[in-house]
């Protein structure tokens, strides 16, 4: 039986910025994943039982993942998107709570269709600063890498 979900992705508003706190177990966010790599990476996944991917994407999985609501008692149809789409692996659940964004590339793959990643704020708490020393984690990393 398919998963009910409070909110769909056709109820998303295109540009709507979330934060989503984790530590990072694999990223594919500083170029975009297409053509043999999209192949040899489909054929990992189809080994290992996993869904492939058959678009250029970007993506990142974060283990710990928490929604950073902006109002916890009327939380966004966005920030619910994701809570709802958290999961526990079932090889790994001392990850806790995971939570994996992909998104499509554009069909001109360029810098601008890659997303941005943020780190807490060193010099004011309780904001984010972009985090420009983010790269692409090797696929046996389980080290946070943003």
């Amino acid at each position: 039986m398919a998963k009910q979900y409070q909110v769909e992705a056709e109820d998303l508003r295109e540009g709507t910025m979330i934060f989503v706190r984790g530590k990072t177990i694999n990223s594919r966010i500083a170029s975009v994943l297409h053509g043999q790599e999209l192949d040899e990476d489909n054929q990992r996944k189809a080994a290992n039982n996993m869904l492939a991917t058959d678009y250029p994407h970007v993506s990142i999985s974060l283990a710990h993942a928490e929604v950073q609501m902006k109002d916890p008692a009327n939380p966004s149809p966005e920030e619910l998107f994701v809570s709802e789409r958290r999961f526990t692996s079932k090889k790994y659940p001392g990850r806790g709570l995971c939570y994996t964004a992909i998104g499509k590339a554009n069909k001109v793959i360029e810098k601008t269709t890659l997303p941005q990643v943020f780190i807490p704020s060193e010099n004011t708490p309780g904001t984010y600063d972009p985090d420009l020393s983010c790269r692409d984690s090797p696929r046996t990393s389980t080290s946070p890498l943003c």
